[in-house]
This record gives structure tokens, C-alpha cells and sequence, in this order.
């Protein structure tokens, strides 16, 4: 959250549209990680690596594109306030994708807090419950 508040902050500042916004990131990000990933396995080691990422990790590099598209329409549609309230949900999102994925087990205290986590941040971001969510806040889910 500490890197996600100044990151939507500073998206909101450029202007420029989401697309261009997104690739960006992107490609930012990649070239981060990138060296990185370089100064750990050596320049060999890095091409290695992205060479045997196979299908699974082709996927997960288009979703992680997607991902970021989305948290850059997100910023530009609502408040950065409410893209981190939303981001709240992602450990409930992922405790559904383990279990329909890995078939991981969901705790029954999980399942109870997932619905009151929804409803706080539906009542949080909406500003109470006279106005439907908007596009910023459908794209931050």
C-alpha cells in the first residue's frame, strides 16, 4: 500500500491515457526487474530464465499486463483513495483463485470475512449506498 499510494498519485499526474499510461509502467517495471534479475543470475542466466517461462508464465505476464492497464484506468476514472481501498479485495480474490486453481483450503474465517470486506469497501468507496459504483471502481476490483 506504502508504494501503491504514491505510484497512483503520480499516474494521476501524467497525462496521458490509460494505454499509454500502462505500457509505461510496463515497461518500466520490466526494465527494473530486469536488471534485477540480471545482477542475481548474470545476463545469460536472465535470457535463460525468460526463454523456459513457458505457457504459465506467458500467462502470467499477459494478466500481470492486464492488471496494470486496468489499476492505470482506475486512477484516471476515480480517486487514488479508493483504487487502494479496492486493492484491499485482492487477498480475497486470491484466496479464491488458490482454491479453484490449486484447490487450496479456505478457512471458514475467511469465508466469513470475505463479504464484510466487500460491503466496507462498496460503503467506503461509494460514499455511502445512494450511488452505484463507477468504471474507476469496477476497474480497481
Amino acid at each position: 500500500v506504502m508504494l501503491l499510494i504514491p505510484d497512483g498519485t503520480m499516474t494521476k499526474m501524467v497525462h496521458c491515457t490509460p494505454l499509454t499510461g500502462a505500457a509505461w509502467r510496463l515497461g518500466l517495471t520490466s526494465l527494473a526487474l530486469a536488471f534485477i534479475q540480471s545482477a542475481h543470475y548474470g545476463p545469460l542466466g536472465l535470457l535463460k530464465k525468460i526463454v523456459h517461462l513457458g505457457p504459465w508464465g506467458l500467462l502470467v505476464s499477459a494478466l500481470m499486463g492486464l492488471s496494470n492497464l486496468g489499476f492505470s484506468v482506475a486512477v484516471r476514472e476515480t480517486t487514488v483513495a479508493n483504487v487502494v481501498l479496492c486493492t484491499a479485495t485482492s487477498p480475497i480474490f486470491a484466496a479464491i483463485l488458490g482454491r479453484v486453481v490449486l484447490g487450496t483450503t479456505i478457512r471458514l474465517r475467511t469465508w466469513i470475512a470475505m463479504p464484510i470486506v466487500f460491503l466496507g469497501v462498496a460503503v467506503s468507496i461509494s460514499g455511502g449506498l445512494q450511488r452505484t459504483l463507477d468504471l474507476g471502481e469496477i476497474m480497481a476490483l
